[in-house]
């Protein structure tokens, strides 16, 4: 595919002719009530974008669903202030693609990411949570997961790998904060960094573009993580239960506040001090990635609830 033609580097009022993923498919009335149109929302791995077909979809529309490749023809407008495609022509794409060359990937090196996971895991003093750590991690059913979830379905770090790299953020984060709070645990508040989001390796699908399983939506990533924690630290031999007591409260108490899922609000300062990291980290790449999809120095934040705007 020709770089011009990535959604995040459309252009308004070019022709393109290329190929993308189906993300979403609607049949809808026309506005003058004269007949139906197509709305489809379409991706590649470097963001979304809707496009629709006005007229002369009818045959060809039976044939699309969400997670089919298609090739198409159309013309990039601008209407307030978000691009979109005006479809001249489609089909069904029948050459060979992979889905994952359609979603967005993670640019940093997942190897190393993952490296950099265990060398802090091994720094810890804490010989029990050091146990438990690397048999998470470590674990064969658990690993290929954690190396390719992303960290969320839309706001930050939405894309392959992107938990792993989320985490590894925090923990250079946590580092930063230990050096100024030295009263703080170090080997507990890695441990809730590297555990706080863990359940997400069964909430979201990369085979169906980020979206939540249906364990994830009934049950929850703090759940999830929890019950991980449960199960792999009654293996581990007389592991404490104040010790795990106190896990269990970094995992359910990093979002702060009931009214953003948390069962617990954080009640120590290692747990504190993760709620507010996690908040930062995931905040400022949630802006980023709002300006490059939009591709604009100023846009509105759904997640934040406010206009935002980029500095140079």
């Amino acid at each position: 595919m020709k770089k011009s033609h990535f959604i995040k580097n459309l252009e308004e009022g070019k022709i393109i002719e290329t190929i993308f993923l189906v993300v979403e498919k609607e049949i809808k009335q026309k506005k003058d009530g004269k007949g139906d149109y197509l709305y489809l929302v379409l991706r590649d791995r470097t963001g979304k974008i809707s496009a629709f077909m006005w007229d002369n979809f009818e045959k060809i529309h039976k044939d699309i669903e969400p997670g089919t490749i298609i090739k198409i023809k159309g013309s990039v407008h601008s209407y307030k202030e978000k691009r979109q495609i005006v479809l001249q022509n489609l089909e069904i794409y029948k050459e060979e693609a992979q889905l994952k060359d359609f979603l967005p990937s993670t640019d940093k090196d997942i190897e190393f990411l993952f490296k950099r996971a265990l060398e802090k895991i091994d720094s810890l003093n804490n010989e029990k949570i050091k146990n438990l750590l690397k048999k998470i991690f470590t674990n064969p059913e658990y690993k290929p997961l954690i190396l390719q979830v992303p960290a969320a379905k839309g706001y930050h770090h939405a894309c392959i790998g992107g938990l792993l790299e989320h985490t590894v953020s925090l923990l250079e984060l946590a580092e930063l904060i230990l050096q100024h709070y030295k009263d703080l645990n170090r080997d507990l508040l890695l441990a809730g960094v590297l555990l706080h989001d863990i359940g997400k390796i069964w909430e979201l699908d990369t085979k169906n573009f980020f979206e939540y399983t249906k364990a994830g939506r009934m049950v929850g990533h703090i759940t999830m993580g929890v019950q991980l924690l449960e199960r792999e630290a009654g293996k581990i031999e007389n592991f404490p239960p104040e010790l795990k007591d106190l896990l269990t409260h970094m995992i359910i108490s990093h979002h702060g506040e009931l009214e953003y899922g948390s069962p617990k609000q954080p009640m120590i300062k290692e747990a504190l001090a993760l709620h507010f990291i996690d908040l930062i980290d995931s905040a400022l790449k949630g802006f980023d990635e709002i300006m490059e999809q939009e591709n604009s120095d100023f846009s509105y934040s759904q997640q934040l609830g406010r206009f935002i705007f980029k500095t140079e």
